[in-house]
């Protein structure tokens, strides 16, 4: 069998990008002198063996006002108090009780649907707010390993429905494009999921939410 060579420049893009993520000279050592340490991360990286994570849990207030954003207005804030969120095995919970990935009829029909019908459909659940999709974007080491990929192995966008901002735009009065009978636009945030990583996404109701967009509400 013929093994592809590394190229001096693969190598170097390799280093640099270790170093980015914090690893130092040490670390480069440690792994020239341990062929089985290779061989672990090797088995990790390609999804052979998985890292157990230790339970976790802190308090997330709930109750505070949402983070601003520019040009957008706090339209509803569902509250929820000081709660404690915990990571136990591959489930959240919120005060012990888990957090779900819903989906509407239609999504799970593998068809997209407007925003705001999926937002009418979810005013009597349990729906998440923005203060603990922030949170969970500061430290996504309390994301589950579940949250990642649906059954069909397709990234999930995980929608906080808790929190809707109003997008009135960056136009003032006296303006040449300013319109005094535009109301906005509504919009949601979710975290997304790429490459095992997450980020986080800006939705506007108006937009299709296909089969992915799970939002996160408690279970019943």
């Amino acid at each position: 069998m013929i093994k592809e060579k590394i190229s001096l420049e693969l190598a170097h893009e390799f280093a640099l990008m270790a170093m980015r993520a914090g690893w130092e000279v040490k670390d480069f050592t440690d792994l020239v002198d341990d062929e089985k340490l290779l061989t672990d991360l090797l088995e990790v990286k390609r999804g052979e063996v998985k890292i157990a994570r230790p339970d976790y849990f802190c308090l997330v207030d709930l109750d505070v006002d949402p983070e601003l954003i520019e040009t957008a207005v706090v339209e509803e804030h569902r509250k929820g108090g000081i709660v404690r969120l915990e990571l136990s095995g591959d489930d959240l919970l919120v005060n012990g009780t888990k957090i779900d990935l819903l989906l509407t009829q239609k999504q799970k029909d593998g068809l997209s649907t407007n925003g705001d019908e999926v937002h009418k459909e979810l005013l009597e659940k349990s729906i998440l707010n923005m203060n603990l999709y922030n949170h969970l974007l500061k430290y996504p080491q309390l994301i589950p390993d579940s949250w990642e990929k649906d059954e069909n192995g397709n990234a999930r966008q995980i929608v906080f429905w808790g929190t809707t901002y109003r997008d009135i735009g960056e136009a003032e009065e006296g303006d040449e494009d300013y319109d005094p009978d535009y109301k906005g636009d509504l919009l949601v945030f979710a975290l997304n999921s790429h490459g095992g990583k997450w980020d986080g996404l800006c939705i506007y109701l108006g937009d299709a939410f296909g089969p992915t967009y799970y939002a996160a509400i408690l279970e019943s």
